[in-house]
């Protein structure tokens, strides 16, 4: 009897918290309620490398970098004055940058759009992003981030957002003064096999000035669950942009955002969660004198 009555209260707490896991809300199927899908090689088997946007002949110029907006539960027409702030911020900050002489010329995107990977969310951001690129005429390149993959999202991302693909790369600039951009798949924690053998390869004969956008961060920032999993694959990876002149990794995932020195050779900049801190990363590039700098600005 006494076994009997436990085994209930066991049955009933199990019951409860899968009701409020996958009852409750859309957020998450039952599959990824419980696993992170690891499909990044078929997804993302190779850095892809694809046009360079257009940033103009005097070889100077600004990106903006940001992670974590999380369209849905997180930002919606509750709290929609967050992005008509950042708009606001932007118009005059370009302003700014322009007259500088760091024209804006495009912007990136590091993951985690959506909170529950649907479409409706994916929509929303394909709006945010078709602003940006209508308002200040600029493109949006985008990695996909591990929320964006709940309820089988990644159908949704490749439909929506540009360049419809999440591991790639195009170089800017002309002659010695070349910069490339990598984007990499690690939104589900892990580079896979295919997809670092080719980056590495990629890297390897690459001489130019190097700027990485990853969701995933190398650096644990206090946390282990906030960066890439595989103990192995961050050090190979640290040595890899270590060795193949990185100027700056991008990452988001971890909402409080951090910086951190690999010594001389290169610094991870975080870049905090856009719909919670309202921050974001300013790259300012010089290609003659080759100056790759990277800031922290908050929108409000």
């Amino acid at each position: 009897m006494k076994n009997a009555l436990i085994r209930n209260k066991v049955y009933a707490a199990v019951t409860v918290f899968l009701c409020f896991c996958f009852s409750a809300c859309d957020k998450y199927d039952f599959y990824n309620g419980f696993y992170r899908p690891d499909q990044v090689n078929q997804r993302s088997s190779s850095v892809e490398d694809i046009p360079s946007p257009d940033v103009g002949m005097t070889g100077k110029y600004s990106v903006i970098i940001f992670s974590d907006v999380h369209f849905g539960d997180h930002l919606n027409n509750k709290n929609k004055y967050i992005v008509e702030d950042f708009f606001r911020w932007l118009n005059d900050k370009s302003v700014e940058l322009s007259a500088e002489g760091y024209p804006l010329k495009f912007a990136c995107g590091g993951g985690d759009f959506t909170d529950s990977g649907l479409e409706k969310d994916f929509i929303a951001y394909k709006n945010f992003t078709d602003r940006i690129t209508s308002q200040f005429s600029i493109p949006v390149y985008n990695v996909v981030g591990n929320h964006d993959l709940y309820n089988n999202g990644w159908q949704f991302y490749k439909k929506h957002l540009t360049p419809h693909k999440s591991s790639y790369r195009f170089i800017t600039s002309d002659g010695a003064g070349q910069v490339s951009w990598y984007f990499l798949d690690t939104g589900s924690g892990t580079l896979g096999n295919e997809q670092f053998t080719d980056l590495k390869q990629k890297m390897t004969a690459d001489p130019n000035k190097k700027v990485v956008i990853s969701h995933f961060p190398v650096n644990e920032s206090g946390s282990f669950y906030f960066t890439i999993q595989n103990l192995e694959e961050r050090d190979e990876l640290i040595s890899m942009f270590a060795k193949n002149n990185v100027a700056g990794l991008v990452t988001g995932h971890f909402h409080p955002g951090d910086n951190y020195s690999y010594g001389n050779y290169f610094t991870e900049y975080s870049t905090g969660a856009f719909y919670k801190l309202n921050r974001l990363i300013l790259c300012k590039v010089d290609s003659a004198s080759g100056e790759i700098s990277f800031s922290h600005c908050f929108f409000r």
